[in-house]
């Protein structure tokens, strides 16, 4: 029973963190189209940065527990080479987020209001901010993959 419980919560939490990093991509995009004086892009950009800090982040501290806790309650082993995978690039989407991604988005949040969408700095962010999202991205298909697959 607490094999499903933690289960439940772990694929619950996976679809809202690579649903809200999915639709990030979505609402920029979105404001880039709205216009030059920059509101639709400050709203979109504070959207993301509340989303990511209330949702998808806590979301992803809750796939390394429940993936832990699930790990000891099934008794893998912990030589499965998937399991070390999936934990270390875990490891490595919390550090590209936090280190990088964040501090990206809330400097691009600065730039934008204080200079606007026309600064080439706001640009330079906007293009880091999209590598980095995207390159989280492809890591987390890779732990989705991992998860499903369970390769030996």
């Amino acid at each position: 029973m607490l094999f499903l419980v933690l289960k439940f919560v772990h694929i619950l939490s996976a679809i809202l963190a690579v649903g809200f990093n999915a639709a990030y991509g979505l609402l920029i995009g979105r404001a880039r189209r709205g216009g030059l004086d920059g509101r639709e892009m400050a709203f979109a950009l504070k959207t993301v940065k509340l989303m990511d800090d209330r949702i998808a982040n806590p979301c992803y501290l809750l796939l390394g527990i429940t993936g832990v806790s699930m790990v000891i309650v099934q008794g893998y082993a912990w030589s499965y080479t998937w399991i070390h995978a999936s934990l270390a690039l875990l490891v490595i989407v919390a550090v590209l987020g936090l280190a990088f991604y964040t501090p990206t988005l809330r400097r691009q949040i600065d730039v934008l209001q204080s200079s606007g969408a026309s600064d080439p700095e706001f640009a330079r962010l906007s293009t880091r901010g999209a590598i980095l999202g995207s390159v989280i991205g492809v890591i987390v298909i890779v732990i989705v993959a991992l998860m499903v697959y369970k390769p030996s």
